[in-house]
């Protein structure tokens, strides 16, 4: 018994190529869409994650701060370890008045009359737990598509640290629909600390 095949038929092949290719092209645009939202959380993570840190020690700093000031400082005070620990790598000012070490500071910032040093305060010391300093800070925050980040919304009310942070934020992956751009957020976190001091915030 013989067998006979019919010839390929070419147009069908056609077709089969191109739903391949639009297939490829879905699957590659939506793994790409994923992997941009995965970069997205994680900058908002580290980027939070610096904030309860900055935010937990210019707290607690607080304490330490107002009691050297007020000269009420004994020997068995846990402020005496804190501010030794801060002092001892913030000898200098500088130009905004505040201290050159990343991690210290010893204006009264909480105070009423100093509220406008908060968001200056908050800027440098986020940057210290973030990564360091300002420079690495600067370089990871582009390599996450991080821009225009800022804390001028930051303050003190009611004993409470309000530090508020705004930026912008684009998908590794974006793209055009006319003259709006797809994938850029711009969006804000926020956290709220108890000072540990007494000092004259508003109210």
């Amino acid at each position: 018994m013989m067998y006979f095949s019919s010839p390929p038929d070419k147009s069908r092949s056609g077709i089969i190529a191109i739903e391949a290719l639009f297939g490829i092209m879905f699957f590659m645009f939506f793994m790409l869409t994923m992997f941009s939202y995965m970069v997205l959380f994680m900058a908002q993570n580290m980027i939070g994650h610096a904030m309860i840190q900055t935010a937990d020690s210019l707290a607690l700093e607080s304490y330490g701060i107002e009691k050297n000031h007020d000269k009420t400082i004994e020997i068995g005070d846990l402020a005496v370890a804190i501010v030794e620990k801060l002092e001892s790598g913030a000898d200098h000012q500088g130009a905004d008045g505040t201290d050159t070490g990343e991690f210290s500071t010893k204006a009264r910032w909480f105070d009423k009359k100093e509220s406008g040093r908060v968001p200056k305060i908050v800027e440098k010391r986020f940057e210290a737990y973030f990564a360091g300093g300002p420079e690495r800070t600067k370089e990871i925050l582009n390599v996450l598509h991080v821009h225009n980040l800022e804390f001028k919304d930051s303050k003190v009310e009611n004993q409470d640290l309000v530090i508020t942070a705004s930026y912008d934020i684009d998908l590794l992956f974006g793209y055009h629909i006319g003259s709006h751009r797809i994938g850029k957020y711009q969006t804000s976190q926020q956290v709220v600390s108890r000072l540990w001091s007494k000092g004259d915030g508003e109210n």
